[in-house]
């Protein structure tokens, strides 16, 4: 594995990202290899051909004796023929053996100041300090260099998702990959019904939806998400289903339904790499598990919400999450994100977007009647808010 190693940081953009490697990681052997393509690298600046590096091996070292060089050669010829690494696999092993190799010094660090052959912590504090410097990882960032005609064409408002609830969709060009919504309402308002409505609508888009379900039982949410899709009652769809089953075949490839009780977000994400969804709703996002240990439900609220974050940046899909409103909301039409349940601020600081699903029995004599509210809205700006009817019957909405 190390030939293979030294044969991918022949390569001077990988080198470059892998600059802090040191010769120690790498086998006796193989350490005057390493150092002779540091020097032609950080010289010339280039992609380097192993003929090159037989030859600088010997102007960098001219003291070598004829077996010395006969043995450098046949390694060279075994880098050249060993299987090629791809990047990321490449990456993550020099990860692994920069931070055993770091954890090791730091241990033996250690271990001098215990047995008593060092006097004092500066060793081991000096260590400490040049750890993020040692850590090659560099999965974790991207730079973005000056290219305008890249800058305009992934800002533009133009190959956004549409929004299928009319009044929204005036004001708001649309979502798309990488931004993440919130919608939240106070219970039985009808949080699932939009999403539904919403989900469908994307399908109608030509879009890979998938819905992961864990407040109420999968099923009954694929029903309602159905009965939006075609606009009609479940008994509707009853009297005859095999035109709902025509009508709704192409889109039911394209829509995954998940049942995901007890399930941790992070298995969210591995799922996400696996599929590649461009629609992921998270109903409710709030009840999903994460790992660690938190002193307050906001901080692990906090927590959750900017992994649902990270999921659409990483997946490349648009992540929507469903949250209740806390009892400020109730009976109010007027909906600000700092009624979500659970957490004033840590949940709205990672949102492109919040919806408020307000209802107020005085204000709305209809039952049905909604009004949304657009509480954050870093795509276009726009805030305000929609005032509509819900059908509840076939998951409809109209303004």
């Amino acid at each position: 594995m190390e030939q293979q190693l030294l044969r991918k940081l022949l390569e001077f953009e990988f080198y470059n990202k892998h600059k802090s490697v040191t010769d120690n990681l790498f086998p006796s052997e193989l350490r005057p290899l390493y150092t002779t393509i540091e020097q032609a690298h950080e010289k010339y600046k280039t992609d380097l051909d192993p003929s090159w590096i037989k030859k600088l091996h010997s102007e960098f070292n001219p003291s070598l004796t004829t077996a010395q060089r006969g043995s450098i050669a046949i390694l060279l010829d075994d880098i050249i023929n060993d299987t090629a690494v791809p990047d990321d696999i490449a990456s993550d092993i020099l990860n692994s053996m920069v931070r055993r190799q770091t954890a090791t010094d730091l241990a033996q660090a250690a271990l001098r100041v215990v047995d008593g052959n060092v006097d004092n912590f500066n060793e081991l504090l000096a260590m400490m300090d040049s750890l993020e410097e040692t850590d090659v990882k560099n999965d974790t960032y991207e730079e973005v260099a000056f290219d305008l005609d890249n800058l305009l064409t992934t800002t533009s408002h133009d190959n956004l998702f549409n929004f299928r609830l009319e009044g929204i969709a005036d004001k708001i060009p649309g979502v798309g990959p990488g931004n993440f919504v919130i919608v939240f309402a106070r219970p039985e308002s009808g949080k699932t019904t939009y999403t539904c409505y919403e989900a469908a609508g994307f399908l109608k888009q030509n879009l890979k939806v998938c819905y992961f379900a864990n407040e109420e039982p999968a099923v009954r949410v694929y029903m309602r998400l159905l009965c939006s899709y075609l606009e009609l009652t479940t008994d509707e769809i009853r009297a005859n289903p095999t035109k709902a089953q025509d009508d709704f075949g192409e889109a039911a490839s394209r829509l995954r339904m998940i049942d995901c009780v007890g399930m941790d977000i992070r298995e969210v994400d591995s799922w996400c790499k696996r599929n590649s969804p461009d629609i992921l709703m998270l109903d409710q996002l709030d009840k999903f598990g994460i790992s660690g240990s938190y002193s307050r439900s906001d901080e692990r609220l906090g927590e959750l919400y900017q992994a649902g974050r990270e999921i659409a940046k990483r997946n490349n899909c648009v992540s929507w999450a469903v949250s209740q409103a806390s009892a400020d909301g109730a009976d109010r039409a007027g909906l600000t994100f700092s009624m979500m349940a659970g957490s004033k601020t840590s949940k709205a600081a990672e949102a492109d977007l919040i919806i408020g699903i307000g209802h107020n029995s005085q204000l709305h004599d209809d039952t049905y009647i909604r009004q949304f509210n657009i509480d954050k809205n870093k795509i276009n700006g726009w805030h305000g808010t929609v005032t509509c009817s819900m059908y509840p019957q076939r998951a409809m909405f109209g303004v």
